[in-house]
């Protein structure tokens, strides 16, 4: 019977396919990076319930700028540590990403992985406890301190510095958020 026949494949061709392999997608400098991250026993985060999502990024972040490779490693780093419905939830992002876009910066990806894993009631029990936050009777240090506590388990509403300093003077005692916005609306620079 004549038709289809199997191409016959020599030896040689199966050890040369064999031998093919694809590069490595970190460079040789952050795999040293990495391993030496991964001395520091870094937590692993599976998106279970019981797990706190704030408290791993806040963990990651503290690390990572300790080491100052937040922003040229800290997403692969962290990403390299989720495991189970997390690691599911970061390849399926990653994979639905268009072809040549722009690595995402580290706000982002807090922003997103906040999103996925805080749930929606705590949410916005944080949300409402960020809006609401006035002066009031604490001194401005006292405020300041409460509002990086609240302000950094919020980071989705807050997403750049310009956006965290007008919340922080709109919840200024008036008179003080009074002067601030004047002073801002002069040209005054203020930190």
């Amino acid at each position: 019977m004549q038709g289809l026949q199997t191409p016959r494949v020599l030896p040689a061709q199966l050890v040369a396919v064999a031998q093919v392999q694809a590069s490595p997608i970190m460079s040789e400098d952050e795999q040293n990076r990495l391993k030496r991250f991964g001395r520091l026993k870094p937590p692993s985060f599976s998106g279970a319930e019981s797990e706190d999502a704030q408290d791993f990024l806040g963990r990651y972040q503290r690390i990572l700028r300790t080491a100052g490779i937040l922003d040229t490693s800290g997403i692969s780093f962290t990403t390299f540590h989720l495991m189970g419905a997390a690691f599911t939830w970061w390849e399926i992002y990653e994979r639905g990403r268009p072809a040549g876009a722009m690595p995402l910066l580290w706000n982002e990806f807090s922003v997103l992985f906040l999103e996925k894993f805080v749930p929606l009631t705590r949410m916005e029990e944080l949300r409402r406890q960020f809006e609401q936050l006035r002066q009031e009777g604490m001194s401005v240090t006292q405020y300041e301190m409460r509002f990086s506590e609240v302000a950094h388990h919020t980071v989705w509403l807050v997403s750049t510095e310009r956006k965290r300093i007008k919340r922080f003077i709109d919840g200024l005692n008036y008179g003080l958020c009074f002067i601030m916005t004047r002073e801002n609306v002069s040209g005054v620079m203020f930190d």
